[in-house]
């Protein structure tokens, strides 16, 4: 699924202790058994990966070129935006 929109500042906060690991190079798993929707948002504002997670669920991410992303999640109606960084 491709969502189109903005990625700007009212999207709430950066949190980067959310991802682990970061960098990575191959799978990244949430923080404090998350769940909820992500879209993983690259530097131009393009949606490269949107799904919903479950608790404990790694996300393969190797498929993605290096440099810098964003995390938006949304869960119990709060939106977070995250740094993940792939190398």
């Amino acid at each position: 699924t491709i969502n189109e929109g903005t990625l700007g500042l009212d999207d709430l906060s950066i949190d980067q202790s959310f991802v682990y690991p970061n960098p990575s190079n191959g799978f990244i798993q949430f923080s404090n058994d998350y769940q909820g929707e992500i879209d993983i948002i690259d530097v131009h504002g393009d949606v490269v990966l949107s799904r919903n997670i479950q608790p404990s669920e790694k996300i393969a991410v190797h498929s993605l070129q290096k440099g810098i992303y964003f995390i938006r999640s949304l869960s119990n109606n709060q939106r977070v935006v995250h740094k993940l960084i792939i190398q």
